[in-house]
Formats: C-alpha cells, structure tokens, sequence
C-alpha cells in the first residue's frame, strides 16, 4: 500500500536551535518575524522536563506575531505558526507532520536540535533556513551540515550577541553557515529569505 503525502500550504520551514541565552533570543526574532501562510517555525530549546518548562510555548506567545504551540505527537504543520519541542522528547518532521521520539539523548541532550535539524532536511530539502542561536555545546552542528548538503540555508547568531557562544561557534567552524548575524538582524533576514528577496 502506497502512503500518500499530507497536503500542506508550507513552502518553507525554519527550524531554531537554542540553549542557554536562548530564550531571549527567541523573543527576539519571534517579535520580529511576521505571520504568512508560506512557511512554519519549529524549535528546539534546551530546557529540563519539569511543568513550568512545558510552558515556554506560552512565555513565546506574549511576545510573537506568530502563534506559537507546544509541539504534539502526529501534528500537522500549519502554516503561520511555531511549534516547541517537548523537554524530555526529540522532535521530528515526517511528512509535513511533528512526531516526538522517545530515543537516547543526542549530544546529551533531548529533545536535541541536530534530531529536528536533519528530519527537516530530509523532509524539506532546499525549503529549509536553519538557525543556531547562542547556547553550548555543539548541538544544530550537524544538523547545519545535513541542511547544507540538501541545498538548504544556515545562519548563526554571532559573538557579540550571544550570551553562550559555543553552539553558533561549532557550526560556524565547519563552514555550513551562509549568514553570521546580530540577534536584531536575523528575523529580518529570515523574512527576506522566505520572501525571496536576497540571493
């Protein structure tokens, strides 16, 4: 039997990685970034798996244009809208929809930011603008390398806006990111992208 893909408006995904500082910096570009039915947002923050965590969605919300959701097992992608992976499970896309693994931490860490990186990749090939924002650790550096290999587009936060700058560091020094970006400049440059208004 032949399974037949979800229909979905979304042309474009941008998946975040975030750590320590992240919040914040979500805040942010979220503020920045405009609701359109072209593309869907779905992040990976580092958090612990306490009740007060699984309200970050919330935290996001008073400060977004974009409605943002804690992501849900089997969990179509709308378009104009932002999903947050749950602490305590890594997050996926599969054909146009979030699915929650519960596997081994990757990078010690879960949910982990190269898990969510890669499975878009794989989904959305060039249709995919991955953002590693400040953090530790290495975790979105791989999955930059796979988005990068499927034609798709990274950008990091820079030094001097990053509380922690190891995460964007990582995936800077392996040459897969196109745009080293202040916190204030990368919605606008997310939007331009999605626009088609840069090269």
């Amino acid at each position: 039997m032949e399974i037949q893909e979800t229909e979905t408006n979304i042309q474009k995904i941008v998946v975040f990685s975030a750590s320590f500082g992240g919040i914040n910096a979500l805040i942010r570009v979220l503020s920045d970034l405009k609701s359109q039915d072209n593309y869907s947002v779905v992040i990976v923050q580092h958090l612990k798996q306490t009740l007060e965590q699984t309200k970050l969605h919330m935290v996001l919300n008073r400060h977004s244009k974009i409605r943002v959701h804690l992501a849900q097992n089997d969990q179509l992608l709308e378009p104009g809208m932002a999903y947050v992976a749950q602490p305590g499970y890594h997050l996926v896309i599969k054909n146009h929809k979030l699915f929650l693994e519960n596997g081994n931490p990757v990078n010690h860490v879960k949910p982990a930011s190269d898990v969510l990186f890669i499975s878009a990749a794989n989904a959305y090939q060039e249709n995919v603008i991955g953002v590693v924002l400040t953090g530790t650790g290495k975790d979105g550096t791989k999955g930059c390398l796979m988005i990068k290999q499927k034609g798709g587009t990274t950008i990091a936060q820079d030094k001097e806006t990053s509380e922690f700058f190891a995460m964007p560091e990582n995936a800077i020094k392996t040459k897969s990111i196109d745009y080293i970006l202040p916190l204030d400049k990368i919605g606008e440059k997310i939007l331009a992208l999605i626009n088609r208004t840069v090269d």
